[in-house]
């Protein structure tokens, strides 16, 4: 009963670890469509000719540098079998040498969008 019990906590433990990783992982990918969406909205008044404050310009900067990174991080680990055992690697490596490899909003705890 005992040895029945503790396997079905580890399990629920488990489950709710599994939970909280997912909502934080929705809640992250939330975060950069809004910055995806602030970026393209600073491209489109740039095209019309208006004035892009130096604020703007920075914003821009960041958003496009994480697109890279999405662009060339996370499409092979998507398509290229074993990329995601080197994308572990490759998180650490940059953790070491000051170096993010993540999206700005899945690499800092929480970021609030202007």
């Amino acid at each position: 009963m005992f040895y029945s019990e503790q396997r079905k906590n580890i399990f629920k433990r488990i489950l709710k670890k599994g939970e909280n990783s997912l909502h934080e992982f929705w809640q992250k990918s939330r975060n950069e469509i809004k910055e995806t969406q602030q970026a393209e909205q600073i491209v489109e008044k740039y095209f019309e000719g208006k004035e892009v404050t130096r604020e703007e310009k920075e914003i821009l900067k960041n958003q496009t540098f994480d697109m890279a990174k999405i662009i060339f991080v996370g499409v092979p680990l998507a398509v290229i079998p074993g990329f995601s055992v080197v994308m572990i690697l490759m998180v650490k490596a940059g953790k070491k040498y000051n170096f993010n490899i993540l999206p700005s909003s899945f690499a800092s705890p929480k970021k609030d969008v202007l």
